[in-house]
């Protein structure tokens, strides 16, 4: 096992395995727990098998964006965001009521120039933010205002109260006339990991690409944000971003919250395919690493 960037806080890990289905479950799940970050690379991984490994680790899947393109091998298995332009980094779906724990990423075919994925350790991240900054995080936290496509439009004006059963979701009614749920999502931008008194720095607070589900969003119980704030986020973030330059057959498992990923931009002549498979809720075990 290798180390795969010294820009993560304890470097993520870099691992082959030659039969993934009979590999120790065990054992990649501390590794998971403690590096966040799996490189699977030299694998006998292949579009069909990689649904069936991440079968293990996997209690539910969260239904990805409708704006992805589907593909043929699985329902959950989905292609990445279309277009050529740079993405800034944030979390996936950490505005969301359903908020993946972990995220899959497997390279069918590289880009031949530029295209990399991009990682940043929330872990590192926050022990580099000043205390000004960690202050306001851990004091005021994020609302966003909803509204997700969840059924298809009907003929009849009916809203309907719909509890989500969700910590930090309010207001929740779904449309039926437009299909849609309507809900607000308060979240911390700091979370608890899987390491003993260490918080990530992995949220949406980044994100300058507009996500058609976010109608609005701010920060509860303040109304001015501190423009300085975002300044130095961007800055140490982009000192600490490691860019991933694919090989085919690479997979990664990636601990969405505590993780934060972009991609760089792509040449338009480029014909990548990158696939990825969200883990809503895992089924590894609640016990955090003892260090």
């Amino acid at each position: 096992m290798k180390k795969v960037s010294s820009l993560f806080w304890n470097s993520g890990i870099k691992v082959s395995l030659k039969s993934p289905l009979t590999s120790s479950k065990k054992n990649i799940e501390n590794l998971f727990k403690e590096f966040g970050f799996i490189l699977f690379r030299d694998s006998k991984f292949d579009i069909i098998n990689i649904k069936k490994f991440t079968n293990k680790f996997t209690k539910s899947y969260a239904n990805d964006a409708r704006r992805r393109e589907n593909t043929q091998f699985d329902k959950y298995i989905n292609g990445v965001d279309e277009g050529f332009n740079k993405m800034t980094l944030h979390s996936e779906a950490s505005f969301s009521p359903s908020w993946p724990e972990i995220l899959w990423f497997y390279c069918l075919k590289p880009s031949k120039r530029f295209g990399e994925t991009t990682f940043c350790d929330g872990i590192e991240l926050w022990n580099d933010l000043s205390d000004k900054a960690k202050n306001f995080f851990l004091e005021y936290p994020i609302k966003f205002s909803l509204k997700i496509p969840v059924l298809n439009p009907g003929k009849y004006s009916l809203k309907k109260k719909w509890p989500l059963n969700k910590l930090g979701s309010a207001n929740s009614i779904i449309n039926y006339k437009d299909g849609c749920l309507y809900t607000d999502q308060i979240r911390f931008a700091v979370t608890e990991t899987n390491i003993p008194n260490r918080l990530a720095f992995s949220n949406h607070f980044l994100y300058e690409d507009t996500d058609p589900t976010i109608i609005k969003w701010g920060f509860v119980g303040i109304k001015k944000f501190p423009s300085e704030i975002k300044k130095e986020v961007k800055k140490k973030s982009e000192k600490i971003t490691y860019f991933h330059k694919w090989k085919k057959n690479d997979f990664i498992m990636l601990d969405n919250r505590r993780f934060m990923h972009g991609r760089n931009r792509i040449l338009k002549s480029d014909n990548k395919k990158i696939f990825n498979i969200q883990t809503l809720e895992s089924n590894l075990s609640s016990e955090n690493l003892k260090i």
